[in-house]
């Protein structure tokens, strides 16, 4: 990820999410603006965590590796997503790769920050809950249609979201491993 050197962008992004909002002080002084490239990874499975994100502009896949080499598809990312709540309540590494399929941007905090003067804010620990209720019920409704539905209506599934519009099914081949 690339730290990006643009206030006003930043603070833009911040009015138009509501971000400050999801505080009761003021955080805007430890927020940074970060770009990753498409096809690079926003976080990695098994490394630290060392910002806490607000993903805020483009799209990106959440998956998990197994040991033999696939990948499991956990959901996609589109604004206004939060990257780091599980590791930062539970205190653990990152538990599932972030990959991005468009350019993105994020909103970073330094988890150290995070831990030291969000612990205790009510409002914040509110948004935190509400977002981990929401992945453990769209993970839940995500499992159940996975045993249900045939490979095909999941891989057709797969690639309407992968690409959304008829323009990037025209231009883009398609270089994910299915196996």
């Amino acid at each position: 990820m690339l730290k990006l050197n643009d206030k006003s962008k930043l603070k833009y992004f911040i009015k138009k999410y509501n971000i400050n909002n999801l505080f009761t002080n003021n955080m805007e002084d430890y927020m940074d603006l970060y770009f990753c490239k498409k096809g690079s990874h926003i976080c990695e499975k098994g490394n630290t965590l060392d910002k806490f994100y607000f993903f805020v502009e483009g799209r990106a896949k959440v998956y998990l590796s197994t040991p033999n080499g696939k990948s499991l598809l956990i959901r996609f990312y589109s604004p206004l997503q939060i990257i780091g709540d599980i590791e930062i309540t539970s205190n653990t590494n990152i538990d599932c790769s972030i990959q991005a399929i468009e350019d993105c941007l994020c909103i970073g905090i330094p988890v150290d920050i995070i831990k030291s003067l969000c612990f205790k804010d009510i409002k914040f620990l509110n948004y935190i809950c509400s977002q981990l209720s929401y992945k453990l019920s769209s993970a839940s409704l995500s499992t159940s249609l996975n045993l249900l539905y045939p490979l095909e209506n999941r891989l057709a599934s797969y690639l309407l979201a992968l690409y959304p519009n008829d323009m990037d099914r025209k231009n883009n081949m398609i270089t994910d491993n299915f196996t």
